[in-house]
């Protein structure tokens, strides 16, 4: 825990923000944020690329992730 603090600690003073998903108890087990989608630098915007969510029984993480990347204001595809 202490090694996670000092990263956000070190992230926060960098200028960054941590954006915090929270779990859904409508899906069917945990969602890996790293399957989520990936962040990009667009010119001086950035762009979430949602996941297609190949497997069907994690179809419905796209909503949570789309919801949750639209709470945060941050443009997706």
């Amino acid at each position: 825990m202490r090694e996670w603090l000092a990263l956000a600690d070190a992230i926060t003073r960098a200028g960054g923000r941590i954006l915090i998903m929270p779990p859904s108890g409508d899906l069917t087990g945990m969602m890996y944020t790293a399957n989520s989608g990936h962040l990009f630098k667009n010119g001086d915007e950035w762009l979430f690329l949602v996941s297609k969510m190949a497997v069907a029984h994690r179809q419905a993480e796209r909503e949570v992730v789309k919801g949750f990347w639209n709470e945060a204001k941050l443009p997706l595809r």
